[in-house]
């Protein structure tokens, strides 16, 4: 055995070692997320259980072929991955949340990435050159973030589809009850007690003006105008009191996709917006909704 010969074993087991770690963090954190989130927890089940069977392949017969499709594998996690972190995840309303053992399955991801990387380099360069191994490896790397992308978008598209994956909220009551189960958005919604506009207006400071479905309904646009600065200024920067809005037909609450409304200067007499993502496609020109502020909720508005 030469010495090139022995670097690329070595790169083959960084490879299938590094990508087998990830795969039993997935395995490992998967449980968690069964109660709040069970498609999650049967995507990185599926997830860790294709990166262990892949390992295993590889370790056994360590070809360019099974190099390249755990090189796409990886990009296509790692892209997924990406997209959810600045995106709202599939099946939720904010992107997912980055976390130790996330960040660990990912470094692990990287580290197989790379290792398979330069194996791949390396066979083309002495067959075709390194302008043909670098174009090689930028077509898998393409290929890989196309996948990648396809499958978010898959994945958002599909929630309307498949309702039953996501875990249903604990009713109000029992939410109240459990102090180690916070109370949900949908549960504070349930609970809040059907109130008058011109309560609503007293109480929170806004008057409601609009509610439109926007950019081909992936949005709605909520606008109020400001009777009371001090306190729509209490509403907007507490997270309990933020304006969430239900489609009276599903009962999906939708809540704010915005991260800067805080730096809102908000002026007595003026109108303002803000966007919601519409998660599922809950509400349509003609849907009946209610807007919930804090324990309060403003019933039978319709939707444009």
């Amino acid at each position: 055995m030469n010495l090139t010969q022995s670097r690329e074993i070595r790169w083959q087991q960084i490879g299938a070692v590094a990508i087998a770690v990830a795969g039993m963090i997935y395995l490992i954190i998967a449980p968690g997320y069964w109660l709040t989130a069970p498609i999650y927890c049967l995507f990185i089940v599926l997830a860790g259980l294709a990166e262990l069977t892949w390992a295993a392949i590889y370790a056994r017969r360590p070809s360019l072929n099974v190099g390249v499709a755990g090189l796409l594998l990886t990009i296509w996690l790692l892209v997924l991955w990406g997209i959810s972190r600045v995106l709202p995840a599939p099946f939720s309303i904010e992107p997912g949340s980055i976390d130790a053992a996330g960040l660990a399955a990912k470094l692990a991801e990287v580290v197989g990435l790379l290792a398979l990387a330069v194996i791949m380099f390396q066979y083309y360069a002495v067959g075709s050159g390194r302008p043909a191994a670098w174009r090689a490896l930028a077509g898998v790397a393409v290929i890989g973030i196309v996948l990648g992308a396809l499958g978010y978008g898959a994945a958002r598209a599909s929630e309307p589809y498949f309702p039953a994956l996501v875990a249903a909220p604990p009713s109000p009551e029992v939410a109240l009850a459990q102090d180690d189960w916070p109370l949900t958005d949908e549960a504070a919604a349930a609970a809040a007690k059907p109130v008058s506009a011109s309560m609503l207006e007293e109480n929170s400071g806004m008057q409601v003006k609009l509610i439109a479905v926007t950019m081909l309904g992936g949005m709605i646009d909520f606008r109020f105008k400001v009777l009371d600065e001090a306190k729509v200024d209490e509403v907007i920067h507490n997270r309990d009191r933020q304006p969430k809005l239900v489609a009276e037909d599903s009962g999906t609450v939708l809540t704010l996709t915005q991260e800067h409304y805080h730096k809102y200067e908000m002026k007595e007499g003026n109108t303002y917006f803000l966007f919601y993502t519409n998660r599922q496609n809950a509400i349509r020109p003609g849907t009946p909704v209610s807007v919930v502020i804090g324990d309060m909720r403003l019933e039978h508005l319709t939707a444009q």
